[in-house]
């Protein structure tokens, strides 16, 4: 598969006719107000392998119970970053917001659950369709 390299930062542009798997979000995101305000604008720029200096996303991976990290919205620039094996689950404009968010997260969870298993809780309420 023929690359070219769109900027400085080594993001790789496929020209083979393969399109790599965008992004997964879970439906209802949680955001910080700040985040609230750009929400369209982060979705696009993640989209097009933009780099985004102060926004941090919360997401869950694939297979791991229990694990919500906090990861900056860089790492999506990386061509060895596993995109199809996350799935979005809030977003935040700096590192203390993106550490409030998973506080207010875990703690929703852990009240309608009873348990601290952030992912799971979260894929049951978008399968409930909250």
């Amino acid at each position: 598969m023929a690359r070219r390299w769109r900027n400085r930062y080594l993001t790789p542009i496929i020209s083979s006719g393969q399109k790599e798997k965008g992004m997964r979000y879970f439906k209802n995101l949680y955001l910080t107000e700040r985040a609230k305000e750009k929400k369209e604008t982060i979705i696009r720029k993640l989209e097009d392998n933009s780099i985004q200096f102060s926004v941090y996303l919360l997401l869950c991976r694939e297979g791991e119970r229990m694990s919500l990290e906090i990861c900056h919205a860089g790492m999506f620039l990386q061509t060895w970053y596993p995109r199809e094996q996350v799935k979005i689950a809030g977003m935040a404009v700096g590192y203390e917001e993106a550490l409030e968010l998973l506080v207010e997260i875990v703690e929703d969870a852990y009240q309608n659950t009873g348990n601290a298993d952030v992912c799971s809780y979260l894929k049951a309420r978008e399968e409930q369709g909250e």
